[in-house]
């Protein structure tokens, strides 16, 4: 292993550990400072949404009076079709007809690391793992 690599590394660790503790520091202050802007942002968010929900509805209200979808203010209505079924009947219609089947690879490898599945091969792979700091010295 090359020593040398391993100080550079090192080096650059400390240095970023640094850099974050500064950062950190300088944000803290940053808001407190601005604690109150924070705060008024924060309300406004909050009342806007509160707003935004009367509008759509009201919005609705008058698309389902007029069927407009051009409203005052440049408000606007777009019409989204939203699916409901059943997902066992979906899954065996799937099943059935071939299509729309994806594999979730994540949950198949979990139950292949328990289940020696004979598809399957098990590649164990070495990756290197880095210390919060590396020690030169014994």
């Amino acid at each position: 292993m090359n020593k040398e690599l391993l100080e550079k590394l090192q080096g650059y660790s400390d240095e970023l550990e640094k850099s974050k503790m500064l950062i950190k520091k300088q944000e803290d202050g940053f808001y407190t400072t601005f604690s109150s802007l924070y705060a008024n942002k924060k309300s406004l968010i909050e009342r806007i949404a509160k707003l935004k929900g009367e509008v759509e509805d009201e919005a609705i209200t008058e698309f389902n009076k007029t069927q407009e979808k051009k409203l005052l203010g440049g408000i606007g209505i777009r019409q989204t079709k939203v699916f409901t079924y059943d997902e066992n009947e979906a899954l065996q219609w799937a099943k059935k007809s071939g299509l729309c089947l994806t594999l979730d690879k994540k949950s198949f490898e979990k139950i292949a690391s328990v289940q020696k599945l004979t598809l399957v091969t098990e590649t164990i792979i070495p990756k290197v793992t880095f210390p919060k700091k590396i020690q030169l010295e014994d």
